[in-house]
């Protein structure tokens, strides 16, 4: 079976990177390079900075590294420190540590992005199965098709339920005659739609044959819950009850990161704002703002305000989503709505503590209650402030009916369950690139 190979790329240019850093910061001796790498390496294997995968995001293998720079250099201080005589680091020294962390972080972002490239035009792609039923297994499947960058094969969908729909297939004949099957090295088992006897045999064969098993989890399922392990005795239990959000300390941090990055935006756009409004005020009749009801924490509404990118009077038939070429909509708001500047005003209504810089998309109670009609787990967003930007709406964009809120609303459920600093600052950049392309409506 292949194995990715960017942990290798990675080792490589770091070693290089770290023999040119002692070069010029200390004597080139064999303690301290001994010395250097054995705390890089200890730091690596600690936090799995070369366990990288095909599937994981850019990201994720950034923050590993700056994390293990963190550690390092702060190692590294402190050694400096009780080896100079006046402890002083200077400048030069500063400097070096700067340009080593940089190197280091550029080299991992130039390694991924040659490697997505090749995995983008190589012949002999890397084929997986998807194993189950059902719109999931589809999805799942198109997913990775389109994914390019992951260098990826399909073999299709190997359903689960007979003909009939009405029983399971025998999986252990299905795999031994299904060609399929062999050529993959990657299984992605729907696990909501196998049933478990079938489940515990293909994770059997899988092993048995060395093949890497990915299991795939319905949004709908309990699993999607926030999860807690404890042991009963030695009996493993998952509780799938709803950690209290109020007591969680992310949100203490949360909103710290609010009020910082409103003030800095407001100060920073605050001669944008200006031309907005008056441009928003010359271009059509109508106010400047506009203001609608929507719900917020705990089921508690409040008003939203916007720049106007509509017409006065646009819902004079009642609430009505926002859609391609809509024709309530004016030129300079079309233009507003496709690089979202008609949000500017929310980061004062995030000062008054109603809304978040990222949180689930605020809805109207119209539209809201519909979705709670199929799709219950909903409700569980109002545990938090909606926010000006979201996953869901950076991820899957904006909504022209119910079923497609509902599956917006599903990557909103994805970060209410992984609230955190990094990825409220994950989410910023992923809505600043968005808006640069210009995918608003």
């Amino acid at each position: 079976m292949k194995k990715n190979k960017n942990y290798i790329s990675f080792l490589l240019i770091d070693l290089l990177i770290i023999i040119i850093y002692l070069w010029q910061i200390y004597d080139f001796t064999i303690f301290n390079i001994t010395s250097f790498l054995f705390i890089w390496a200890a730091t690596a294997t600690v936090i799995r900075s070369y366990k990288t995968t095909i599937f994981e995001g850019t990201y994720n293998i950034i923050k590993r590294t700056i994390f293990q720079l963190f550690i390092v250099l702060s190692f590294l201080t402190i050694i400096r420190y009780y080896e100079l005589e006046n402890g002083h680091i200077n400048n030069i020294e500063l400097v070096n540590y700067l340009f080593f962390s940089i190197s280091v972080l550029s080299f991992r972002i130039i390694v991924i992005f040659i490697k997505r490239l090749i995995n983008i035009y190589k012949k002999n792609k890397t084929a997986y199965l998807v194993i189950g039923e059902g719109k999931l297994a589809t999805r799942i499947n198109t997913f990775l098709t389109k994914k390019k960058t992951l260098g990826l094969k399909s073999l299709g969908v190997l359903n689960t339920k007979n003909k009939d729909q009405n029983n399971y297939i025998n999986i252990k004949e299905s795999l031994q005659t299904d060609k399929r099957f062999i050529e993959a090295e990657y299984i992605f088992s729907v696990v909501p739609y196998i049933s478990p006897k079938n489940l515990n045999l293909l994770s059997q064969i899988i092993e048995k044959n060395n093949k890497t098993n990915k299991l795939v989890l319905d949004f709908n399922s309990t699993f999607f819950k926030k999860t807690n392990y404890e042991l009963l005795g030695f009996i493993p239990v998952i509780s799938t009850d709803v950690t209290s959000f109020e007591k969680s300390k992310a949100l203490y941090t949360k909103r710290i990161f609010d009020i910082l990055f409103s003030i800095i935006a407001i100060i920073l756009l605050i001669i944008p704002l200006i031309f907005i409004a008056l441009i928003t005020k010359l271009t059509s009749k109508g106010p400047v703002f506009y203001k609608q009801e929507r719900v917020g924490k705990n089921g508690v509404c409040f008003n939203i305000v916007k720049f106007r990118s509509m017409f006065e009077n646009a819902e004079k038939s009642g609430p009505k989503l926002a859609s391609d070429n809509d024709p309530r909509i004016t030129q300079w708001g079309a233009i507003m709505r496709k690089y979202r500047f008609d949000e500017f005003p929310q980061f004062f209504i995030v000062l008054q503590g109603k809304m978040s810089i990222v949180g689930p998309r605020p809805e109207r109670k119209f539209y809201m209650d519909q979705i709670i009609e199929i799709m219950p787990q909903y409700k569980k967003l109002q545990h938090i402030k909606p926010g000006i930007t979201s996953l869901g709406q950076t991820l899957f964009g904006y909504a022209e009916n119910i079923q497609e809120m509902r599956k917006r609303a599903r990557y909103d459920l994805l970060y209410l369950n992984n609230i955190s600093i990094f990825m409220d600052v994950k989410i910023v950049f992923l809505t600043i690139s968005v808006m640069f392309k210009g995918k608003g409506k």
